[in-house]
Order: C-alpha cells, then structure tokens, then sequence
C-alpha cells in the first residue's frame, strides 16, 4: 500500500503506478486536494484499489450541508474514502485534540 501526496504531478504519479502494477493500494491524501469530484470518480471506477483521504478538501460542505457531488461520490463509492489529518508543522501536533 502506498500513501500518493497531492502536488502538481501527483496524476501522473497515479497513472504511472497503476500502469507498473494495476493491483497496487493507493492512499489518495487530501483526495487530490483540488480534484473535482467528477474528475474523482472517474479514478475511483477505473482504479478499484484507489482510496481517497479527505483531510484539507475544504468542498465536500458548504454552508453545513454537504456537497451533492460529494454525496453522491460517497453513495456510489462506500467504503473507499477514510478521514486523515496533516500535522505538517510542529504546531499542529500541540494542538492536535482540538484540531480532530
């Protein structure tokens, strides 16, 4: 299993190990971070090991509600998303049990 960053060539990143090995397990973090959810799904259906991290995708709510196409990704897709968190500075790690 391996955990993919979000950066600029992270698709690439993606596409590239799943051409070396199509059974590998990819942690997605941040869900690509920007990735529209559309854009989202089509991986999740071609890639049947793919998980998504929500951590930082600051779109799947809005105004307290979820999004549609998020809710919709997480119907059709159960069990394929896991809640993380990003300690990537010091200081997050202080204020961790406010923060989750």
């Amino acid at each position: 299993m391996l955990r993919l960053g979000a950066g600029p060539r992270t698709v690439e990143a993606l596409e590239a190990l799943y051409r070396h090995d199509p059974r590998v397990q990819i942690v997605w973090a941040h869900s690509g971070f920007t990735v529209a959810p559309a854009r989202l799904r089509e991986w999740l259906e071609r890639h049947p090991t793919l998980v998504g991290e929500l951590s930082y995708r600051y779109d799947v709510t809005s105004d307290g509600r979820m999004n549609d196409a998020w809710r919709e990704l997480f119907v059709r897709h159960p069990g394929r998303f896991l809640l993380g968190s990003d300690t990537w500075i010091n200081d997050r790690w202080s204020r961790y049990g406010e923060i989750v």
